[in-house]
């Protein structure tokens, strides 16, 4: 996060934004209209929800913000806060991001509030419902002391899988294969296990993947595009890749090569590094997006995951770098 006339870091998280938005009872969601034209509205704020870059709004089938958005899904949001004792300035928030119309009354549920009750008389079951999940991408705040900008991170990343084990005689593709995208949000199932787990540690990244499938029984690969919340340049990202004790670095650009090395120095043929980053290919667009592409493993990392989640389990306070130490043997740095 950053001030927005200088390189000052100030202190603002999202926690903080979210504190301070539990004193706000609405706000102002704008849209684009079909002339291209700005449209705003007042919009109910859900105070008892804690925000995590989601918000949810509610509205009927009719009203002009559902034909927008479809259009178009880039919308705005305003905060106001009221002011604070003895001469506080009032806290103010600005969002940029991207809206999602939800018809599904299990979802409604999910987000429902009493208050909402004086709006639409028969809850859930009102027809024409429609909620508005707005996913913000950017942040600013000013709180008449300290103004900042918050950058959400995402990320996308394209699977290519292999098409089958090399101790597997069936389901080999003759030719590389498209896969589909079905999840809506997600796009694939690999988006969405990864999501699911650093939320695990209360982070909830903007991350979408694709998959398909190659005739080769090596490794998978992925081509990865990471949206970074502060300005990064190449030789700080490789930095930061060669710290993480659990990747493996690697001048290499062909998975027969990795997989070899794997074969031949590899802890019963195995590696088990979480996945080898291929460095010559790692670049750096502007100066927040990375670009590059990396080699996983697959069943050696899965093994070290297993075994640090066995330990979770059987000791949820386990004390990870020290446990998990003995395996540092086997997790390469080079490759």
């Amino acid at each position: 996060m950053r001030r927005g006339n200088g390189d000052k870091r100030v202190t603002k998280t999202l926690a903080d934004i979210s504190e301070a938005m539990k004193d706000i009872d609405f706000c102002m969601l704008v849209s684009r209209a079909e002339d291209g034209s700005l449209g705003g509205r007042p919009m109910s704020n859900n105070r008892e929800v804690e925000f995590d870059g989601d918000s949810f709004f509610f509205t009927c089938e009719d009203k002009r913000i559902v034909a927008d958005i479809e259009r178009d899904p880039n919308v705005g949001l305003a905060y106001q806060a009221k002011s604070g004792m003895l001469g506080m300035k009032p806290f103010f928030l600005t969002l940029e991001g991207r809206a999602k119309l939800i018809r599904d009354k299990a979802a409604f549920a999910e987000h429902w509030t009493k208050d909402l009750d004086a709006w639409f008389k028969q809850g859930v079951d009102t027809p024409g419902l429609v909620m508005i999940k707005v996913e913000a991408e950017r942040l600013h705040y000013w709180d008449g002391y300290d103004e900042g900008e918050l950058k959400l991170d995402s990320g996308r990343f394209v699977c290519m899988r292999r098409a089958n084990d090399v101790s597997q005689d069936s389901s080999f593709c003759p030719a590389p294969t498209a896969g589909k995208h079905d999840d809506p949000e997600f796009g694939t199932h690999h988006a969405r296990d990864a999501y699911h787990l650093f939320e695990t540690i209360g982070w909830k990244p903007r991350i979408f993947s694709s998959a398909m499938k190659l005739n080769t029984q090596y490794m998978h690969s992925l081509w990865f595009d990471m949206e970074l919340s502060e300005p990064s340049s190449r030789e700080k990202v490789l930095q930061r890749l060669q710290c993480n004790t659990r990747i493996a670095m690697t001048e290499k650009r062909s998975a027969n090569q990795i997989f070899s090395f794997g074969r031949d120095h590899g802890y019963y043929g195995r590696i088990f590094s979480q996945t080898v980053v291929a460095k010559p290919t790692v670049t750096v667009n502007g100066d927040r997006e990375v670009i590059g592409f990396c080699f996983t493993p697959q069943d050696g990392n899965s093994l070290a995951s297993s075994i640090a989640a066995a330990l979770w389990i059987v000791d949820p306070d386990f004390d990870r770098a020290e446990r998990l130490s003995v395996l540092d043997r086997f997790f390469f740095r080079e490759i």
